[in-house]
């Protein structure tokens, strides 16, 4: 009778086991991704919901990857400052955030794709005469988004005044307001502060173009789930053959009036 306890009490054992084992099998997969406080990369809406345009991006990678892998991957999204960002990834904190391709970011990083192509634009409050270089700042306040890569040249021009800034609309109020000289940013997000901010485009004015960045999604050098590198470089191909990233960046509308297409 004893034997027949303990037999009886072993066959449960097992049983706690394996269906404890199929619970863990069933768990997602937890990736952590980071998204820049930027508008319109990432931001929470009024409805205290994250929105943006990284935020779609994350969503159609999970959901690309729901319909092609067996496992269940859930991405576990944050959004933070652009220089928090770059902090977590550099600390292996995420797995996963879009940043400005850059040598510094392919120092903590590695691209696994390309996401989009940006205009970045210097610009000035109306009735700022345009420039054609760079040595026509000199000494003069010029405003971007703290932890923001705008090229080689604008980026290690020593003689430039550069003043970070936490937000788009904080770059804009300081320039309507002549606390800064100049502004620089990418289109897409200038052009959708100043809707959102409901200033009229006539109150500035284009400087010069600085140049164009792209924009690349990276895994972090300090994490060790390399594994997630090759389902994710496929999910973000296959989203871009389905031309999801080009309507997520380039159609949707988001800013009325504007249609920023790729070069």
């Amino acid at each position: 009778m004893q034997a027949n306890s303990s037999f009886i009490s072993s066959i449960l054992g097992l049983l706690l086991i394996f269906q404890a084992s199929l619970l863990f099998a069933s768990e997602p997969i937890v990736v952590r991704f980071a998204t820049s406080n930027v508008k319109p990369w990432g931001f929470i809406d009024q409805a205290g919901a994250p929105t943006g345009l990284l935020i779609e991006l994350a969503q159609a990678l999970e959901g690309e990857l729901a319909s092609t892998d067996d496992k269940h991957i859930k991405i576990n999204n944050h959004i933070r400052p652009y220089s928090r960002v770059i902090q977590e990834i550099r600390a292996g904190s995420v797995d996963f955030a879009v940043l400005f391709k850059s040598p510094d970011a392919d120092k903590f990083g590695i691209s696994i794709g390309k996401v989009a192509d940006h205009k970045v634009l210097l610009i000035g409050a109306a009735g700022t005469p345009p420039i054609d270089e760079f040595s026509q700042l000199e000494r003069k306040p010029i405003g971007h988004i703290l932890g923001s890569k705008w090229g080689e040249h604008f980026d290690s021009y020593q003689a430039l005044n550069i003043m970070p800034v936490s937000s788009m609309e904080q770059g804009i109020n300081m320039l309507l307001n002549g606390r800064i000289y100049a502004f620089a940013s990418t289109d897409q997000a200038l052009y959708y502060a100043l809707e959102k901010l409901q200033i009229p485009r006539k109150k500035i004015t284009p400087l010069m173009t600085i140049g164009q960045v792209s924009t690349h999604l990276y895994f972090s050098k300090a994490s060790a789930r390399v594994e997630l590198i090759v389902p994710f470089t496929e999910a973000l191909s296959t989203l871009k053959e389905k031309a999801v990233v080009n309507t997520i960046f380039y159609q949707q509308g988001y800013v009325t009036g504007v249609q920023i297409k790729p070069d």
